[in-house]
């Protein structure tokens, strides 16, 4: 191991504390301790390029060599400004073929989507291997959502350039089981060629106690857009009725928040609160002193991407709701280990029956608590999910 030599490419890496910037970073520091050399060919944060927070173009940090390329950044709350900043990142990298040529393996992840086809040139025309981390499968997604017609240009173009990458490939990675199948039934990869390797949080356990008589605080944090079922969560809270053994806090944005708001107001909702954004201490404090922490998918959008707070939730012993299909990974866990609700979407009902159930017995959901913490341990850890990497190197 000692001898080879890595590259990992992403668009977001350190400092940057978005998860698909964190994640690389923390696999890269875990492969830089097995390996000879890992290079990280990555973004320059337009966020800490400045002032005091100014960061190198080249930096050494925790082993790993962190080249950080310059490339147009536009706004990225419009669709056509994260268009030019994937585009151009992109092209930033097919200008540094010798990064290529001197490296044995490369891991790409899907961050931008596009990425994985530049890097596969190289992998072809240097003859080397790469393994491709799939987050979010481009243009499946945004079709889902309805964002893309299926039968249009630039899907056909998509769909020729993710035949390349997986043709090219070495190895998949995909971070579900739900997602593998999704990859094999409806893209047509090979079976052999995908390893399922989930995401990863970093162990932060801490003993935590909840105080009784106070009302049980569920919290939503993250994105509420087209992907997440906030309907069958918000129609639940409405079947509560102002129930006032509960406290529910929805924290984040997201297409869907306005009109989590606007319910609010109607209906005269007293026991829930909304944040448009916590700093990081704070949101940790609030996800700390819940009892209770809430996922959620549309059905449209099952294989092809996984929430990544989901392991997050499980270190810092929080029993899961999870608002997903029954064929993800997710309800699996929890069929398996009973460390939380699995819920059907649309099934509000069900998911209000099981709060009544979780604060008349408090019991239940102190277990429910120490056996997240117990599965986090058993299949999340970063040394589990690096040591899955290491193996295929």
């Amino acid at each position: 191991m000692k001898n080879k030599k890595v590259l990992v490419l992403c668009q977001y890496f350190y400092p940057e504390k978005i998860s698909s910037g964190v994640l690389p970073y923390e696999l890269s520091g875990k492969l830089a301790e097995k390996c000879g050399k890992v290079t990280a060919l990555v973004g320059h944060p337009k966020e800490y390029a400045d002032g005091k927070n100014h960061v190198a173009k080249k930096e050494h940090k925790d082993g790993i060599l962190i080249r950080r390329i310059r490339y147009i950044q536009a706004n990225r709350r419009g669709a056509i400004g994260r268009l030019i900043n994937m585009v151009s990142f992109a092209l930033s990298v097919l200008f540094r073929p010798l990064q290529f040529a001197k490296h044995d393996y490369y891991i790409c992840f899907t961050n931008p989507p596009i990425l994985p086809f530049v890097t596969s040139i190289f992998a072809k025309i240097f003859g080397k291997k790469q393994i491709t981390v799939i987050y979010d499968l481009y243009p499946d997604s945004p079709v889902k959502l309805g964002y893309l017609n299926e039968g249009s240009m630039i899907c056909k173009v998509f769909d020729r350039l993710n035949r390349f990458v997986f043709d090219t490939s070495y190895k998949v990675v995909a971070i579900s089981g739900d997602m593998k199948k999704y990859l094999v039934e409806e893209k047509g990869v090979k079976a052999e060629k995908i390893e399922v390797i989930h995401n990863w949080y970093k162990d932060s356990y801490e003993d935590i106690t909840y105080e009784t008589g106070k009302p049980v605080r569920i919290l939503y944090g993250g994105n509420m857009g087209v992907a997440q079922d906030m309907k069958t969560i918000t129609d639940a809270v409405e079947l509560l009725g102002n129930d006032e053994r509960f406290e529910f806090v929805f924290v984040g944005h997201g297409s869907k928040k306005e009109e989590i708001q606007k319910l609010i107001e109607k209906e005269n909702i007293r026991n829930c609160k909304m944040y448009d954004f916590l700093p990081k201490d704070a949101y940790d404090e609030l996800l700390k002193t819940s009892h209770m922490a809430v996922l959620s998918l549309e059905e449209s959008v099952c294989g092809i991407g996984s929430p990544s707070k989901y392991y997050g939730y499980l270190a810092l012993k929080k029993p899961v709701i999870a608002i997903v299909p029954e064929e993800t990974d997710i309800a699996e866990d929890i069929r398996e280990y009973q460390m939380g609700i699995h819920v059907k979407n649309g099934d509000a009902k069900k998911l209000r029956d099981e709060l009544v159930r979780m604060y008349e017995n408090p019991e239940l959901l102190m277990q429910m608590s120490e056996q997240s913490y117990d599965m986090f341990r058993k299949k999340y850890t970063l040394e589990i999910a690096s040591q899955k990497y290491i193996s295929l190197l």
